[in-house]
């Protein structure tokens, strides 16, 4: 996740040392160095997102709950509890959460303050990466093997594209209306970015 000048990610391991943590990556001065940014009550974090204010908001796999911290990582308090392995996270324009949970194969909506508004299930299986674009949700579904679009008025769910789509898990959007491009990353069979028009039209593979 970006943000001003500065790349937000989950660390379960891996390749960054440590674990259950957000690291922050520092691109302004091209060394890509990177520090914690926040830690405190993280079990198997997955998706993050930050709010209008500033403040980040992670998805706990390992807690099956998500926290929000302040904008300086810290402050830590759980905003909602009882997902199922939860992963995506989005804010729309009207400061709502939505948040992707695996394991129930649901797209749940919470308010600012916490309060589940919506659950969504249509059409979703095994839901994981999201973002907004034009008054609609994009979910990729990882066993589906295809993209959900939800409206966000109305919670109505529908296939979006499928095109060279195998265990999707990651999404990004870019533009705006007509113009708006779908960057859709392939799990399996090996790494691979999709394209899709506004339409849900295949435009090409990367």
């Amino acid at each position: 996740f970006a943000c001003a000048q500065n790349i937000f990610v989950t660390n379960n391991g891996g390749n960054i040392p440590g674990g259950n943590s957000v690291e922050e990556i520092s691109v302004s001065d091209n060394t890509d160095t990177y520090s914690t940014f926040a830690s405190t009550d993280l079990n198997g974090p997955t998706g993050l997102a930050f709010n209008s204010a500033g403040d980040l908001f992670v998805a706990n796999n390992g807690s099956d709950n998500i926290v929000e911290f302040n904008s300086q990582g810290q402050n830590p308090t759980i905003f909602a509890t009882g997902l199922s392995n939860p992963r995506g996270l989005a804010f729309d324009s009207n400061g709502n959460l939505w948040v992707a949970n695996q394991s129930s194969s649901t797209v749940e909506e919470f308010s600012s303050g916490g309060t589940l508004e919506r659950t969504v299930t249509t059409n979703l299986n095994f839901p994981n990466a999201m973002t907004i674009s034009g008054g609609n949700l994009y979910v990729t579904n990882g066993y589906g093997n295809d993209i959900v679009q939800i409206s966000l008025s109305t919670g109505v769910a529908s296939v979006f594209a499928t095109t060279d789509l195998n265990s999707p898990n990651g999404i990004v959007s870019v533009g705006s209306g007509a113009n708006t491009d779908f960057f859709v990353v392939n799990h399996t069979p090996y790494p691979s970015v999709v394209e899709f028009n506004s339409s849900g039209a295949l435009v090409g593979t990367l």
